[in-house]
């Protein structure tokens, strides 16, 4: 771990968090403490609990994620809607603590839960919008962007553990997956 040397610790606690999620290491907000040389009490002071910074992790998470989608300049509507799944495993494989966090379980306050939630809807509010686009009625949207968002979160997750290995090498790109699927279903 790195040595804290004054400015903002929240932050900075942020960023020991996902650097050790990230090498798939386990923490505690005491050992967090430790490592970067600061109280105890001062970490507790931005976070009374572990959750409490793992809802940070994901929130911080969802909205780099967020950046990412729109910066998608895409005005084809299937284009946008397999830019997003490409941004989408990009992100995973690039940030994977921050991914694994966003996904998982933690307790949280209601009013953190809430938080988080409104975080995840404008994220992903860009997946709707393009489906929207696409589809003829909103549930067909609501089915085909539950439909992509399990396909690109699967696809992330098979890559980021390493068992889409067992396809051989190369492994398939999520573009060609994308394009397969989309071949598939509109045949």
């Amino acid at each position: 771990m790195s040595k804290y040397h004054h400015g903002d610790l929240k932050s900075g606690l942020i960023r020991e968090a996902v650097q050790l999620l990230q090498e798939g290491k386990s923490f505690s907000l005491r050992g967090l403490s430790s490592g970067l040389s600061v109280s105890p009490a001062a970490v507790y002071r931005h976070f009374p609990n572990k959750d409490a910074l793992l809802m940070a992790v994901a929130i911080e998470g969802f909205e780099l994620l967020q950046q990412r989608f729109q910066s998608i300049e895409k005005d084809d509507p299937k284009e946008r809607l397999k830019e997003l799944g490409i941004v989408y495993v990009d992100f995973a494989l690039q940030f994977p603590g921050h991914y694994r966090v966003m996904f998982g379980e933690f307790q949280c306050e209601p009013e953190q839960e809430e938080l988080l939630g409104e975080t995840g809807r404008a994220t992903f509010s860009a997946l709707m919008n393009a489906c929207s686009d696409l589809a003829d009625t909103e549930e067909v949207a609501k089915v085909m962007a539950a439909s992509a968002w399990s396909l690109v979160h699967g696809y992330a997750l098979l890559r980021m553990q390493r068992h889409l290995s067992a396809f051989g090498e190369p492994v398939p790109s999520i573009e060609e997956v994308l394009d397969q699927f989309w071949t598939s279903v509109t045949a």
